[in-house]
């Protein structure tokens, strides 16, 4: 009776989860239901977050206005351009182009949402055949993995891949659970036959499915109560070989998949290229350490690693598991490129883990039960909150250009430039080739591949290496620069060039040399709409040329959201670095009216205190001075210039007193 009563008990109570009643189940389920969805809808709002959309957009254009199937690289470039690279995504980029000709970024934006919810649908109506779309580690599971696939959910041909590795990792893992769907796999090289044409991330698909069919070989080796039945694993293999097949049947036959292979693994020069390219760098890469995927790592290694722990105490190991987490956790780690590849995998052999070995957690006491869930609710929660906080405090939920899309820089080019030769930085080239060719053709752009040959020119040229050598060789009439190029300081102290335009995305300059008329310096009004982030980088660029009331423009209409405090200690900065520049040219009372400011904003900012203190020495208000000066000195007290202004202040005030 003892034992009836204990395991009746320990039933009602797995049967409950958290407080044993299925209400506050549901309502726990409910809750990080929103929290996901409203999550993956604040994480991937705002404007285009990569230009490369407009080169595949002209391609597709270009396919469709000349009757073929295989792109010229070499008509956008007026510099010297190599066409042998194959870039096989004309499936892709057809349908971006006509896409956005039937209804603009709006429609794209629908796109990039659509195609994330694939993957969400095909996870959760799994989970929900599974019995354990109730379970709090499903949540966590997904929402680890939605956090993840922010290098996905790009407008280009790459998203695709993304939606191509989620139907191909659900078909494996939903099969692997029920094996008399067979005829399932056969679905796999048709997914390949358009992968192949859409984008070259389809050969990840094919590593995907060569761990795999190594992973069958080792299960019927070594565990072959996780193999395959006979009949299951003859259909897989017959799809995979009809895979090698369909890989081929592009325009180019054999040499596509041949030169990819060569790129990623044989060539040294496109790797070494790759490195200054910042989707090429590991997820440990400084610039990359605000994406959080170290976190996402570890969360989603301690979900596979406790799921799998019933398999291990049993010795039952899936290798097609092991395999494929192991190899695409590498690719995750190395290349931020790659890292979405994971997700699907990640996430729907988690589900398969967690659905096959249920009942063993079930079976756990009731007390370890309720705190892992809870345990698992807080991470969920965490996650989502600071999700959503870095959200909304990096973009503006506006769903239009980003500003690597010099839009009106492109229209002041045509009005006044056109037929002339156009420099530009890599960065803005995919808009400008979008919209200027064929009236003006660019220097270089987002391809990468047609410029190999003299890339590492381009390279040194933005580290300051050669500068003047290498403006002698591309010789320009006009640059078009972003805010953040490197070498804008050469244009602006050289005496070559001169600023003639200021957009929201670029910079103008104009060659002084030659016979080019006298432009007027030009002010877009956009500039001072743009977000607080691409403020700052205007305002410290027209510090730089000395325009010095545009700046007190831009800092005038910056905004910011009170509880972003990144975007408080801008708006600090600005005011004190727009102080410092009107201290310089005398105008002292304005320069006290933004050192206030920032202070009252930021009550401890020690530099502000300083550049008051200096201010006020300079106006006699000595009394006022010395105060300033000591908070600066109290912020930070290894500041030798603080203590030396303070002396200089408290001397003087000393000297005063003697000459009464």
């Amino acid at each position: 009776m003892m034992n009836t009563r204990h395991t009746g008990i320990r039933h009602q109570c797995h049967e409950g989860e958290f407080s044993g009643r299925i209400i506050t189940r549901k309502l726990v389920v409910l809750c990080l239901l929103f929290l996901t969805l409203f999550t993956s809808l604040a994480i991937f709002a705002g404007p285009l977050k990569d230009s490369d959309l407009w080169f595949q957009m002209a391609y597709g254009r270009y396919f469709l206005e000349n009757h073929t199937l295989i792109p010229d690289h070499t008509i956008y470039s007026w510099t010297t351009t190599d066409n042998s690279q194959i870039y096989c995504a004309w499936i892709t980029e057809i349908f971006l182009y006509l896409l956005y000709t039937a209804g603009g970024l709006q429609l794209l934006f629908v796109l990039r949402y659509l195609c994330l919810f694939v993957f969400i649908t095909l996870f959760l109506v799994t989970s929900k055949r599974n019995s354990v779309f109730s379970q709090p580690v499903t949540w966590l599971i997904l929402l680890i993995a939605i956090l993840m696939s922010q290098s996905a959910i790009i407008i280009k041909p790459e998203i695709f891949s993304f939606v191509f590795i989620s139907v191909l990792s659900w078909l494996w893992w939903t099969n692997k659970r029920s094996q008399t769907r067979w005829k399932r796999y056969y679905l796999i090289p048709l997914l390949f036959l358009v992968w192949t044409n859409a984008h070259g991330g389809f050969i990840f698909g094919a590593v995907f499915l060569g761990l795999l069919v190594m992973g069958e070989i080792l299960n019927v080796m070594f565990s072959p109560q996780e193999a395959l039945s006979p009949v299951a694993r003859k259909h897989f293999f017959r799809a995979v070989s009809l895979c090698i097949v369909v890989v081929f049947l592009t325009p180019y036959g054999w040499k596509y998949p041949a030169q990819l292979i060569y790129n990623l693994i044989l060539n040294s020069t496109f790797s070494q290229d790759a490195r200054s390219v910042f989707a090429y760098k590991s997820i440990f890469s400084p610039n990359a350490i605000h994406f959080h995927f170290i976190d996402y790592f570890i969360g989603a290694s301690i979900i596979l690693l406790v799921l799998l722990w019933p398999k291990i105490r049993k010795s039952r190991l899936d290798w097609t598991f092991i395999l494929t987490n192991i190899i695409f956790g590498i690719f995750y780690i190395k290349l931020l490129r790659a890292t979405y590849f994971w997700v699907p995998i990640f996430s729907f052999s988690a589900l398969y883990l967690l659905s096959t070995e249920l009942s063993w957690w079930k079976q756990q006491k009731c007390l370890v039960s309720n705190f892992v869930n809870s345990i698992v609710v807080i991470a969920c929660v965490f996650l989502a909150v600071r999700g959503d906080y870095e959200a909304i405090c990096t973009h503006n939920f506006e769903f239009g250009m980003n500003y690597t899309s010099p839009v009106e820089e492109a229209r002041y080019l045509k009005d006044n430039f056109s037929g002339l030769r156009l420099g530009n930085n890599y960065d803005s080239g995919s808009y400008l080739l979008w919209t200027l060719w064929p009236e003006m053709k660019v220097f270089i752009d987002s391809r990468y591949f047609p410029y190999r040959d003299w890339y590492s020119e381009y390279q040194d040229f933005r580290s300051g290496v050669n500068i003047q050598a290498f403006l002698r060789k591309y010789d320009c009439d006009v640059w078009c620069l972003t805010y953040d190029f490197p070498q804008l300081s050469y244009f602006i102290q050289s005496i070559d060039w001169s600023v003639v335009y200021l957009g929201p995305s670029c910079c103008i300059f104009v060659s002084k040399k030659g016979s080019l008329k006298e432009y007027a310096y030009t002010v877009s009004e956009s500039v001072y709409t743009v977000n607080i982030y691409k403020a700052i980088e205007i305002l410290y660029f027209t510090l730089s040329i000395g325009d010095i009331d545009t700046a007190s423009k831009i800092v005038q209409a910056m905004k910011r959201d009170s509880l972003c405090t990144r975007q408080k200690d801008i708006i600090v900065k600005s005011h004190n670095e727009l102080g410092v520049a009107l201290a310089k040219r005398n105008r002292i009372d304005e320069a006290i009216f933004h050192f206030f400011y920032a202070l009252l904003v930021m009550p401890d900012y020690e530099k502000a205190h300083y550049n008051l203190g200096n201010a006020l020495f300079i106006q006699g208000r000595i009394d006022a001075a010395i105060e300033h000066y000591a908070e600066a000195v109290r912020l930070n007290p290894k500041d030798k210039t603080a203590r030396k202004g303070l002396q200089t202040a408290l001397e003087h005030k000393t000297s005063l007193e003697k000459d009464q």
